[in-house]
């Protein structure tokens, strides 16, 4: 019974919003793997994985913000 829980906890299922990275023993000569929106076995100790987030970050443009038809209308009115 304690071996089924080992190996179900290592069992990773990726959600739609990340992206599930898995470092250390891959097959062939790359040292990563990438997998979106799937499932992955990772084996203990041979490899580690971390999550990476998708969701974009609101960035603060502070109070004035740029329009380009803005800038056009300024060169025009120096003229």
């Amino acid at each position: 019974m304690g071996t089924l829980v080992f190996f179900v906890q290592r069992f990773k299922r990726c959600p739609s919003g990340r992206i599930l990275v898995v470092y250390g023993k891959i097959r062939g000569v790359r040292s990563s793997t990438c997998i979106h929106r799937g499932t992955y076995f990772v084996w203990p100790v041979i490899q580690s994985h971390q999550w990476l987030d998708l969701t974009p970050t609101p960035v603060d443009l502070g109070e004035k913000e740029f329009y380009p038809t803005q800038k056009h209308r300024n060169k025009s009115s120096q003229n």
